[in-house]
């Protein structure tokens, strides 16, 4: 358990989302909802951070003032992959597809995996290559965030080959009390095993403000004046050491909290 002074001191200096289980059971059984940087792509953990110009693993390198960096290299799009929470398959199912849009999903599980949503979801648009009837994900978590703070509920970022698609939806976690599920599309002529732990749906919490939007443009040359004194004054780490602004997301073990 942790010590009045150091829960204090950590409400303090960071927000705190929590993921309450709907029972003991669950809590005890299930994967706990983990920060998103403990799940990478195979992709990209595979992939270097400079190549040459058939894609091989190289040293930096300047070409006509370019240098030979990877995706790998490019803060934003990490910065997307590691942001948030991910919600993980608490079991293994397998799925087969008759084709005519009808599909099996079985598992040896006790607990309900998935439902059939409403057959109404067949009017959402779907992904090329994904069924147009909708599952739910039965998970037993209900997300609470901070008065003035919502839930982002997406696809998990960086996975771009998975069974089940998440569909996108903002959740008022600071004022929602009940269990809300998550929709997903089903991925067309796959047949096989989805393992438990495969990330399902990524959870981004975020400040609720009202906004409004201006358009303008620079003065001719402004933009190339920054860009010499910034970007193109260093070979690399430009964005990281002067824009980055690092964001943490963590999780406590064993911590139980009660409502």
């Amino acid at each position: 358990m942790i010590g009045k002074d150091l829960k204090k001191k950590w409400l303090i200096i960071m927000k705190i989302i929590k993921f309450i289980h709907t029972n003991k059971t669950n809590y005890k059984t299930e994967n706990k909802i983990k920060p998103s940087k403990e799940f990478k792509p195979k992709w990209y953990v595979d992939s270097p951070f400079y190549v040459d110009e058939n894609n091989n693993k190289s040293s930096i390198k300047i070409n006509n003032g370019e240098v030979n960096a990877t995706f790998k290299k490019c803060i934003p799009m990490i910065d997307a992959i590691n942001i948030g929470y991910m919600v993980e398959l608490k079991a293994d199912v397998i799925v087969q597809d008759n084709n005519n849009e009808i599909f099996n999903i079985a598992w040896k599980s006790k607990k309900n995996i998935f439902d059939l949503h409403g057959n109404n979801t067949k009017l959402i648009e779907a992904p090329e290559n994904y069924h147009s009837h909708v599952v739910k994900y039965t998970w037993g978590v209900l997300p609470k965030t901070p008065k003035g703070y919502s839930t982002l509920v997406i696809e998990p970022l960086g996975f771009n080959n998975l069974v089940f698609k998440q569909i996108p939806a903002v959740v008022d976690t600071d004022k929602n009390n009940l269990q809300f599920a998550l929709p997903m599309f089903v991925k067309k002529n796959f047949n096989g095993v989805v393992e438990a732990g495969t990330p399902l749906a990524q959870l981004i919490p975020f400040k609720k403000e009202n906004w409004k939007s201006l358009q303008s443009y620079m003065k001719d040359g402004k933009y190339e004046m920054l860009e010499e004194i910034g970007f193109n004054k260093k070979i690399k780490n430009h964005y990281s050491n002067n824009t980055f602004n690092q964001k943490n997301y963590k999780w406590i073990y064993f911590h139980i909290i009660k409502v």
